[in-house]
């Protein structure tokens, strides 16, 4: 049977990289659920150009044609012409904010999904980010709650989401409370949750090799904090608030999307300042290359997620299940846990949610750490349900899902 050709707009890693330097979060999640799904479709890549190059190539079984530069508006154009040059029953489009420029050239993005639909091209839209209100990214965006710009900003993002839902065929997003929000937009036949797919390929990692590398001890109690360096990340609370007798590594470099920008820059520098103050239990590593992700996360002891604000799934708690690594966050991303194999790993590994949980007071990062460290055999439990969660959300289980929705299967 001849399989259906699918056309995927989205970000790409660098050639022969899956998580290599300058390629964001979206990049690596595309190239994983690409490389699920090459069984099911013949697929066909539409990527970001890198330092200005456009290339077209063959790799893992797919077509790479690197057409489009993020600051341009040509973008739009290019990727028409790519579209109606070849014959594709399906188009997935993997969206993100900043992923397709700044504002300006981003609010062209639901026109772009109205005339393929008006061409006949089911597309699926993957948000990876819905967000309500602005003034929860404040720090990451120099929004203010009650500012005149918050406010028009806010008005804009909710037509902008009305038009998108709308205009697909279908939305998917990875996390039960992000369908939630958009459900004021349009209506639940609409939108699919497919939750954030694992990639159990990241494993192994030596401890030791990591350790020696931070020139930390085998005896040291040691928590990492793993991706790029943002505010909405809370890695600067995380520097603050780690006691002093734990380890802390900040495991990321700058964030590929924001690093123009001066509130960014300004921010960046502070964790800079923060960092070196607090030298003794805090080690910034910069950027992590793909080869040493597995010896990082098997160094560490604890994965912590401190989060100011949930936008969207955390790469980085994937990577955990990955790696069957036992993970806490901050009460903002509790809702990862309102999904049905959440809730039932936490059932199979007797844990509750406040085992996986601390807030942003009264020492409660501490207090969570205390007790994991001493507590063994509770730090093997969160262990066993990363390692159960890795297992649930393997990509060759979501891949039927994704084949499902790009197909119609019981989708609107």
């Amino acid at each position: 049977m001849k399989k259906p050709n699918l056309l995927v707009i989205s970000e790409y890693p660098p050639r022969n990289t899956r998580y290599g330097f300058g390629a964001g979060g979206m990049a690596s999640f595309t190239k994983n659920t690409l490389l699920s799904l090459t069984a099911d479709f013949k697929i066909t890549v539409l990527g970001n150009t890198t330092v200005d190059c456009e290339e077209s190539y063959l790799e893992d079984g797919l077509r790479v044609t690197r057409c489009w530069n993020r600051s341009k508006l040509s973008l739009y154009p290019e990727v028409l012409k790519q579209v109606f040059t070849g014959n594709y029953d399906a188009v997935l489009l993997e969206f993100e904010f900043a992923a397709y420029g700044d504002f300006f050239i981003t609010a062209f993005l639901p026109l772009l999904i109205l005339i393929l639909r008006l061409s006949g091209k089911r597309v699926v839209v993957a948000l990876h980010q819905v967000v309500v209100n602005l003034a929860t990214l404040s720090g990451h965006l120099n929004f203010k709650e009650g500012s005149l710009k918050n406010f028009i900003f806010n008005s804009f993002l909710k037509l902008y989401y009305l038009l998108l839902v709308n205009f697909a065929s279908q939305v998917v997003v990875f996390e039960e409370l992000l369908r939630r929000r958009l459900l004021r937009y349009a209506p639940a036949s609409k939108i699919r949750v497919i939750t954030h797919g694992v990639d159990l390929g990241l494993t192994g990692g030596s401890r030791s090799q990591a350790r020696k590398e931070w020139g930390v001890g085998d005896d040291d109690f040691v928590i990492i904090s793993f991706g790029y360096i943002t505010w909405y990340k809370g890695t600067d609370w995380a520097i603050k608030n780690t006691p002093r007798d734990v380890k802390l590594i900040i495991a990321g470099g700058e964030s590929v999307t924001q690093n123009t920008k001066p509130h960014y820059q300004k921010y960046f520098r502070q964790v800079q300042r923060l960092a070196q103050k607090h030298k003794k239990n805090v080690i910034l590593t910069g950027f992590v290359p793909e080869h040493k992700i597995a010896d990082f996360f098997a160094g560490a002891d604890v994965v912590i997620l401190p989060y100011r604000t949930m936008m969207s799934a955390s790469g980085p708690l994937s990577t955990a299940f990955s790696m069957g690594k036992p993970v806490i966050f901050s009460k903002v991303l509790a809702p990862v846990l309102w999904n049905e194999d959440a809730r039932e790993a936490l059932a199979a590994c007797n844990l509750r949610e406040r085992d996986l949980v601390f807030s942003f007071w009264g020492g409660s990062l501490s207090s969570r750490l205390a007790v994991l460290r001493s507590d063994p055999a509770k730090l093997k439990r969160l262990a066993a349900f990363s390692k159960m969660m890795g297992e649930l959300r393997a990509w060759d289980k979501t891949s039927k899902r994704y084949s499902d929705v790009l197909r119609g299967v019981n989708s609107a």
